[in-house]
């Protein structure tokens, strides 16, 4: 799902990735618990820009982002043995 605003001068403008503070992420994704809060919303932030998804709301888990994160461990374990 990418969200998009009209921008009558520059064109389509992707719509900003929703900020959602790593206490409430944490409860929403409790295998995260160890992470420092400012290191979830991070991820979180990160994993709306690098796969297009805008979140209206962070009250549901949403199994794409503990996805894109074990996706992300795994390259960078492959990167480090190569």
């Amino acid at each position: 799902m990418n969200v998009t605003h009209s921008n009558s001068s520059t064109g389509p403008v992707p719509a900003r990735p929703l900020r959602v503070s790593g206490n409430q992420l944490k409860e929403i994704y409790p295998e995260l618990d160890g992470w420092a809060s400012h290191l979830v919303t991070k991820a979180f932030v990160g994993w709306q820009r690098a796969t297009g998804v805008i979140v209206k709301e962070a009250e549901k888990r949403d199994e794409r982002f503990t996805d894109f994160l074990i996706n992300a461990f795994l390259d960078k374990q492959r990167e480090s043995r190569a």
